[in-house]
């Protein structure tokens, strides 16, 4: 006896639910996930504070790789909002250069991100929130240029 396309068509369905519903893993042993949802990222600082000469620091996310997803620039209260594109070069995984400030992940280190600013001969109260992204996980990271810091 032959089965109707619509018995197949529901047999197929029933056998894709089925794979599907064991393949899920709902363990608290996963490493990225915690009841199905991502864990949130584990940063060594979430921020930081520059010094008004030219100078650099960095900020390390320990459990994911990451890639700058858009940064707020605010200088004396003037705001802009600048957005990455994904485009992985050989030295940069990610990076954006703004007037007074370069931001990169490096191809070789890509949980970690490079934060130097030019100097502050002005004294402008500088600030850069930078949302990075890691799969479904975002976080936003501070970074301060200021004579009132």
């Amino acid at each position: 006896m032959k089965k109707s396309g619509l018995h197949q068509a529901f047999a197929v369905l029933s056998v894709i639910a089925a794979c599907s519903f064991f393949s899920c893993s709902n363990s608290d042993n996963d490493e990225e996930l915690i009841g199905g949802a991502w864990r949130p990222m584990e940063v060594d600082k979430s921020e930081i504070v520059i010094s008004l000469t030219e100078s650099c620091d960095t900020i390390k996310c320990l459990n994911y790789y990451w890639w700058i997803n858009d940064v707020e620039e605010n200088v004396n209260g003037v705001k802009q909002r600048h957005y990455v594109p994904y485009n992985p070069t050989d030295t940069d995984y990610c990076s954006l250069e703004g007037e007074w400030y370069n931001l990169r992940v490096p191809q070789d280190n890509k949980n970690l991100l490079i934060i130097k600013c030019k100097e502050n001969a002005n004294y402008d109260k500088r600030e850069l929130i930078i949302g990075m992204s890691a799969g479904n996980v975002i976080t936003s990271l501070k970074a301060i240029q200021s004579a009132s810091e």
